[in-house]
């Protein structure tokens, strides 16, 4: 898609790893969510790219598990995680991203959800520092392709202690993992 070339170019998409957007999600979000993401959800469904590294998916299936780290946003809606369990969401005009890490939210600017994938998700620094690709990239050949409802998780978790390391990273549910992070954040 001509409108995110330069992010697939760095994260190309995963050939065979998509679900088809359901009609009722597409409806049930059409109004709240960027037209980009819609002609997305369309086009590819709720796919992954980068070899797991970056997976758009259904809102609904994260309402539960991110209700709690969400509480002080106006209708948060989920967009997309990443490897490591981050997540992206809308709320109000803005993209926000929680950081498993730090389990913190920070407000992605004024970015709009094009230049969020052109460019926070294609600038190596940010790449690094915010969003741990190379310890990602590093874990993967040990751990293998995260599914759609699976993402890499330190072992244990930073906030419990664990330190950033490929070799301390385990494959786990990514619902499950932001349940526990909601709880000692």
């Amino acid at each position: 898609m001509d409108a995110i070339k330069k992010f697939e170019q760095v994260h190309p998409q995963d050939k065979g790893k998509s679900i088809p957007a359901p009609a009722d999600v597409m409806a049930k979000y059409k109004s709240t969510i960027p037209p980009l993401l819609a002609e997305l959800w369309e086009q590819s469904g709720f796919c992954s790219y980068g070899k797991g590294f970056i997976w758009l998916v259904n809102p609904d299936d994260y309402t539960t598990s991110t209700s709690h780290l969400f509480k002080d946003y106006e209708k948060p809606v989920c967009i997309m995680k990443t490897g490591i369990g981050g997540v992206f969401f809308l709320s109000g005009d803005a993209v926000h991203y929680f950081d498993p890490v730090a389990v913190e939210v920070s407000k992605l600017g004024s970015f709009s959800l094009k230049n969020v994938f052109n460019i926070v998700l294609t600038n190596e620094d940010s790449l690094s520092e915010f969003y741990y690709l190379p310890v990602f990239q590093e874990a993967y050949p040990r751990l293998g392709f995260p599914a759609y409802d699976e993402c890499y998780s330190f072992v244990p978790a930073i906030p419990l202690g664990g330190e950033i390391s490929a070799a301390l990273m385990q494959k786990v549910k990514v619902r499950e993992y932001l349940l526990l992070l909601s709880q000692i954040g």
